[in-house]
């Protein structure tokens, strides 16, 4: 399966010391299911976002990534992913940012399932200081409710 977004922001900012701005974005995403319990999608994306930095009020992300989901028995679900960013804001400072991790999923019943999810992000910037590196535990609880009268 595959989708495919296309569209164009314009920013027209109030504040005279900055510049009017617009930028196509781009989105996109293929999935493959390899096996009925498999499943592999790419996917990127062209966006233009707004910035908290001092003297940018805008910059350009572009990302690719990669992930893998794996069903394990009827309840337990592994998926692993890597994406690659890059950040490119008005002022020239570019960061690349690596982001990857590893996730369990348990199914508790069809709409309900609890899961542990570990990432890595790493920042590398042209501008010193604004390198990081994060080391993110997440755990979480999905639920999926249909609303509706019969």
């Amino acid at each position: 399966t595959g989708q495919i977004s296309v569209g164009r922001t314009e920013k027209d900012f109030d504040n005279p010391l900055f510049e009017d701005v617009s930028a196509t974005t781009l989105a996109g995403r293929l999935s493959w299911a390899a096996r009925p319990r498999t499943t592999f999608s790419l996917y990127g994306s062209r966006q233009f976002e707004e910035s908290t930095a001092v003297g940018d009020s805008f910059y350009i992300s572009e990302l690719i990534g990669v992930s893998v989901s794996q069903e394990i028995g009827s309840r337990w679900t592994a998926s692993a992913y890597y994406n690659r960013t890059n950040d490119e804001f008005e002022s020239g400072r570019m960061d690349d940012i690596n982001d990857y991790g590893v996730g369990l999923d348990y199914s508790l019943r069809r709409w309900l399932s609890i899961g542990a999810q570990y990432s890595v992000v790493e920042r590398d910037s042209n501008v010193p200081g604004n390198d990081y590196e994060d080391e993110i535990l997440s755990l979480f609880l999905n639920g999926s409710f249909e609303l509706g009268t019969r």
